[in-house]
Parts: structure tokens; sequence; C-alpha cells
């Protein structure tokens, strides 16, 4: 029976994605020659003149010439292809499938915003029972100017600017009719055929069938559980590379705004805290009694001496005149302390203790000076954010260091390229709002990144977030 699979993605500059690589893969080029046998039929169109011919004058047909200069010219945050994969119906001969798919491929490019999409479509056997189609689309419009490589792919600007990038293919409505017209077609191309089979491309609680969906493996899915994988770790592995990196930034997230929950719980049930100020001393007491105001020091000890002794009675009497004394029974007056039983008068090093100490909170030291850094001069972005620096360091390492290991092994990128790991943590952090010195010492102290390329890439990373947020702000 007739199947029904279309799936569309977005091939991104920030995320990792090369579009060279793509093409490669789609048209089993490169690192990908030894699946040669199953690529059935492979072309490009609406390209301009110089993407269909490679550095030695051969021709390409998946133009890799023009995704290669995509990688290159492309903007840091640009999109550099959106990627369709639908399955075409056995029961169609071989050469009606691959008419379907250029008659679909034409539709998709063909006189959008008063021009056309480059695009680069190879047909797949799919191991003789799942013939399916990749085709690459180019959102930069083809209007028939002539332009270089590097000038094809700048911003579309006055009648020297690069070739103008359509937004046609972003909507959700876009994707939805999509769907929708190749079921139309596929419907067509099978009446013709005198089958009776069709295809649907709502889901089953639309078409009011009660049934849980199947679950599309795929060959490589299938051939990672033949070999013995547990399904769920076959289907982790099969996950594709923006589903991975959109599950680990919301993983991310919810670590920091859990670790920030948690803080804030912490320190919200903490005691406050209260330093140890001794006993209280009525105002009225000596001023030996008290501290000087703003010392942190101790009083010095407190030493009566024998006048202060005789005086103690009418002390006593200023402290209780202000409430009715009780009764208390008649005793006879204690003899007054003998000489010897007092203690020594205060000395002079005791008496001086608390000016001393005055002088000294009134003149702190000043705090050790930072040597100066080449990074002094660029200030933070926007407001550092709660989680401190080293934390996001060390999860943003992780995270670019697993996103160049699963680049690799997908054939994205052939070996880890460490510049453009750093290069994008370096950008994470600074759009975080963190200060580009204290990045660059991250890089250098626990990265063990040499001083001269940790400077230039903290520069060339904070130049490229300050251009985006003048844009955003404009």
């Amino acid at each position: 029976m007739a199947i029904y699979h279309l799936t569309v993605s977005t091939g991104a500059k920030s995320a990792g994605h090369s579009a060279r690589a793509k093409a490669e893969y789609v048209s089993r080029e490169g690192a990908y020659t030894h699946d040669r046998a199953e690529l059935v039929h492979v072309e490009s169109a609406h390209m301009p003149d110089w993407a269909l011919v490679k550095a030695d004058g051969s021709a390409s047909a998946a133009a890799i010439p023009y995704w290669e200069a995509a990688d290159v010219h492309e903007r840091a945050n640009g999109r550099l292809f959106k990627q369709l994969e639908f399955a075409l119906p056995l029961e169609l001969p071989a050469d009606a499938r691959l008419e379907l798919a250029r008659a679909f491929a034409r539709e998709l490019t063909t006189n959008i915003d008063g021009g056309q999409l480059p695009y680069t479509l190879a047909v797949h056997a799919g191991k003789g029972d799942n013939p399916h189609v990749h085709l690459l689309i180019s959102e930069r419009v083809n209007d028939g100017q002539n332009r270089s490589p590097a000038k094809w792919f700048k911003r579309a600007v006055g009648k020297d600017g690069g070739a103008r990038k359509t937004e046609a293919l972003k909507p959700t409505e876009w994707l939805d009719e999509t769907r929708a017209r190749w079921a139309d077609l596929t419907n067509e191309a099978l009446s013709l055929a005198g089958s009776k089979e069709r295809v649907d491309h709502r889901s089953l609680y639309d078409q009011g069938i009660d049934r849980a969906p199947g679950v599309h493996m795929g060959p490589r899915l299938a051939a990672m559980v033949a070999r013995g994988l547990s399904p769920e770790r076959a289907e982790l592995r099969a996950v594709p590379m923006p589903e991975l990196q959109r599950r680990m930034n919301q993983l991310e997230q919810d670590y920091e705004e859990i670790t920030i929950e948690l803080r804030r719980l912490h320190q919200k049930a903490a005691p406050p805290h209260r330093p140890d100020l001794g006993p209280a001393v009525p105002a009225s007491a000596s001023p030996a009694l008290r501290a000087p105001t703003g010392s942190h020091e101790p009083a010095p000890p407190f030493r009566m001496s024998q006048g202060a002794v005789q005086s103690a009675p009418e002390f006593s009497h200023a402290r209780t005149s202000q409430a009715p004394a009780r009764p208390q029974p008649s005793q006879p007056p204690s003899p007054p302390p003998t000489k010897s039983a007092l203690p020594p008068p205060p000395s002079a090093a005791a008496q001086t203790l608390p000016k001393f100490s005055q002088a000294r909170t009134l003149a702190p030291p000043l705090p050790p000076q930072r040597p100066p850094h080449p990074l002094d001069g660029l200030p933070a972005l926007r407001r550092t954010p709660a989680v401190p620096l080293a934390e996001a360091f060390a999860t943003g390492l992780r995270r670019a260091e697993g996103l160049a290991r699963l680049n690799v092994e997908h054939g994205i990128w052939k070996d880890h390229r460490r510049d453009a790991s750093d290069f994008r943590l370096a950008r994470e952090l600074i759009r975080a709002g963190y200060p580009p010195r204290p990045v660059g010492e991250q890089f250098t102290s626990r990265a063990k990144r040499q001083p001269e390329y940790v400077e230039r890439t903290i520069r060339s990373a904070y130049a490229k977030e300050k251009e985006l947020a003048q844009d955003r702000g404009r």
C-alpha cells in the first residue's frame, strides 16, 4: 500500500550544520561514496552559473560549489537550506516516480518573490523497498543577476547587494499547504497509473481512525535493532541533530531554573546573620564602656577605679529613681572595699586603644589591584545572570564537546573543529551577559587554551554578538 511520509527541516549555521556535507550526503559524494549504489538520480536547478562547476572544471550535478559557498559566506546566524524528505509510492514505475518528484520540486521553487529558488534533488532507492527524495532548497531568490559567490550571500541592500532571501518558506501555513499539495500530486499520479491506492496527509485523529500511530523506524534504526541494540537506545541515536539540540537546550534551561529556585529557597530558609555585639551597654554609661563608632575591634577591658566605686550608689540611684523601689529587708551596710581588693587602674595602652581602633577604621587598607588585561575595554552586553560563570562555562563546554562529537558521527564535520566549538560557546556566554574578560579567563584556566587564541576568539564573538544586538535594536 502507498505510504505518506513528508518531513521538513532547516539547516542553520548557528546550529553547526553544513550545507556542503548535506549535499554530499544526498548525492553520495565525498565521504559517502561507499553508498553510491543507493543513489538513483541527482540534479540541481535554478542555480547561478558558477554553482554547477567545480574548481577542477568538472560538472557538479549536486551543485556542491553552491552549498560550499553557503557555508563560507552565509551569516553566522543565517539559514543554509530547507530540506524536504518525502517517500515515493512503490505503485508507480521508476520514471513516473522521478517525474513526480521533479514536478513537486518545480512547484515549490518557481515564482517565489519574483524569482526562483535554487535547489538540489536526489532520489534514493532506500534498499529497494523505500524509495524517497531529499530536496535541498536555498532561500536565496535567483533574480537573474550575475553575482559572485561572496556577493550572492550578502545582505540584499541596494543595487550592489546580495540575492534576496525569501520568507515564504517559514510560516506554518506553508508547511500545511506543502504537505497537502504532496498528497494531491501523489494521488493524481496514482490515479493516472491506474492504481486504486491513495495517501492522506492528515493524522489518524483528523481522519476519524481510532488507532495508535505506528513508529517509523527507518532503515538506519531498523539496522541498529537488528544488530541487537535496544529500540530505546537505537531511537535516541537516530534522533536528528536539530531535535537533539532542542532537547539539550531545554534541559539546560530547566536546570538553570531549578538552580535559581533552590538558591532562592535556601536564602529564604536561612536565619538572618546577626553579628555578636556582646552584652548591651546603657547609653548613660561611661564612654570607656562603649566601643568607638565604626570600630570592629572589642572595647578594652573595663576596670573600676576607687572613685568609680565610691560613686556607684549615686549611679544606681539615678537608674532606679525612675521607678518606685521595692521594700528591701533591713541589712547592715557592707564595709567599703579595701585598697588591696580593688583592681589596678587601666594602663595607658588600654586607655588609648579605642582611639587607635577608631583611627584604623577610618582608613582601611586598599584592595589589591588586578593587573591590566587586553579584554578590559569590552563591557558586558547585558545584566550578568544569576548562574555563576564557572557553572555556566562547564555546562556549555560539555554541551559543545557533545555536539562536536555528534557532528562528526553524523558526517556534518569531517573532524573535531575545536575553534568552531569555542567560538560558539564564547558567543553563548557573552550573549547571556557574562563580561568578556572572565569568560576569557575561563577558557585559559579551565579549557587550557592559549591566551592569544582566547583573546582572538573572545573579540570575534563579542563583535558578532554586539552586531546582532544592534540589529535587534533597530
